[in-house]
């Protein structure tokens, strides 16, 4: 019998991601609360430890103590590995793991592997983990060679700027948004170098693993042959909403911060900030400029790219992009009246559609009751907890200022949008809820008045 439900549980990539997540936490709270992860030598309360665990782990970003500041190496290692396995995926790692060492790939992960990346088939699985390990250590191994050249002579040489380098190229791909520099990314703010190569790992870890794949093949399959190379649809659709909101994000904030303190800057300097804070609100949480000075549209912007997020398959949260062609698309063909939706000659299932309309609600839903619960446990200004909650479902890690003075309950109900929104909200539900049973009859058809 145990047998049995360990079988069905296996073949649930939701109920596993979900377990896998819960005990890279737990692991990582206990490490964290050891003596010698503090600078001062003192073990750190549970609550700050079990946040800076699931910030971590669900590659967040947000914090209540200072990375820089409170963490020893050790501890700051330790919330390396955890941004690893989140932005990854533990279940993934644990899988990979089983590949290289040779060991046969049971099918019930397979299955849920080939769930999470949205493969094909069972055989695709094995070349997609390779694919993901080899990519994951090019991109981040490059981009810390790069910034560790970068940082050799303001930082000054030797293992802690390369440790440094290693940690934001890390975080970057991983779309968490953690600092080990003190004023993080604050004090690049006139680095276009540094901060394009972060804004760079942040792209390519938000657009998916299926996305950088199908992109090179098409490269590859474009030299082989001169006859044109197409790209899958989900590439298509990341491409193009990830574009459009990386452009109309850098003209919203060069427009709303005009009258500010980005007037004095040159414009190379503005233009750089607008494009990197327009990339970084995509799930990653980085900052060069002070989010709480902002101007309330620059902050609402920030919202909106927080709320959408990454693409699918990728190190980032949010509702995904592809969620937004999708509901966009749908939209479009309700106005013209058309039954089917359609994209560059292709068919989009009904099913499809639902789902993008269930995650948008649930998304809203939550933001809505989180905020509301926030504001109980913690009597704040509406508008930056709104902002604060939606950083956290977004697991981007912007914030105002106001998590690190958060109550216990206000801290723990932050740790629970984080998670719910590294899961997804829609993954959640389908975690909780038993699975549907077929039937053999359908109920009477009665419309309903909208609008």
């Amino acid at each position: 019998m145990m047998a049995l439900w360990l079988d069905r549980f296996a073949r649930s990539p939701v109920r596993v991601m979900a377990v896998s997540f819960l005990l890279a936490i737990c692991t990582g709270t206990g490490l964290l609360m050891l003596p010698w992860a503090s600078q001062a030598g003192v073990g750190i309360r549970l609550v700050d430890a079990l946040f800076t665990a699931v910030s971590a782990t669900c590659v967040t970003g947000l914090v209540v103590l200072d990375t820089a500041a409170e963490f020893s190496r050790f501890g700051q290692t330790v919330i390396l590995v955890l941004i690893q396995l989140g932005g990854l995926g533990v279940m993934t790692l644990s899988v990979m793991g089983l590949v290289l060492m040779g060991r046969r790939m049971d099918i019930g992960h397979g299955i849920a592997l080939r769930d999470t990346f949205d493969t094909g088939s069972l055989e695709d699985v094995r070349p997609l983990l390779r694919f993901i390990v080899g990519m994951t250590l090019i991109l981040e191994g490059a981009g810390a060679l790069i910034l560790a050249v970068r940082w050799w002579t303001p930082l000054g040489p030797g293992g802690t700027t390369v440790f440094h380098a290693v940690f934001h190229a890390v975080s970057a791909f991983c779309n968490a948004g953690f600092s080990t520099l003190p004023g993080g990314m604050t004090g690049f703010g006139d680095d276009e170098i540094s901060q394009f190569i972060v804004a760079g790992l942040i792209i390519a870890g938000g657009l998916g693993f299926c996305v950088i794949r199908d992109l090179l093949g098409a490269v590859r399959r474009r030299f082989k042959s001169a006859s044109p190379v197409g790209f899958k649809l989900q590439t298509r659709l990341a491409l193009m909403v990830s574009a459009i909101l990386i452009a109309a994000g850098m003209a919203g904030f060069m427009v709303m911060e005009q009258g500010t303190s980005w007037a004095d800057w040159p414009f190379s300097q503005r233009l750089m900030a607008a494009f990197f804070q327009s990339v970084s609100a995509r799930t990653a949480g980085f900052n060069t400029v002070d989010v709480g000075a902002m101007t309330p549209a620059s902050q609402g912007m920030l919202m909106i790219l927080m709320l959408i997020g990454a693409s699918p398959g990728s190190t980032g949260g949010g509702i995904k992009t592809t969620t937004v062609a999708v509901l966009w698309m749908g939209l479009v063909a309700s106005l013209k009246q058309r039954r089917d939706v359609t994209v560059h000659g292709r068919w989009i299932p009904e099913l499809v559609i639902q789902k993008a309309q269930a995650v948008l609600v649930l998304a809203l839903t939550g933001i809505g009751l989180g905020t509301l619960a926030l504001l109980v446990v913690a009597p704040q200004d509406p508008w930056a907890a709104l902002f604060e909650v939606v950083s956290a479902f977004g697991t981007v890690g912007l914030s105002m200022g106001l998590t690190p003075t958060l109550p216990a309950a206000g801290k723990c109900l932050v740790c629970v949008l984080m998670l719910v929104g590294r899961l997804g909200p829609l993954s959640l539900v389908l975690v909780l809820m038993r699975p549907p049973q077929s039937t053999s009859f359908s109920y009477a058809q009665e419309p309903v008045m909208i609008g």
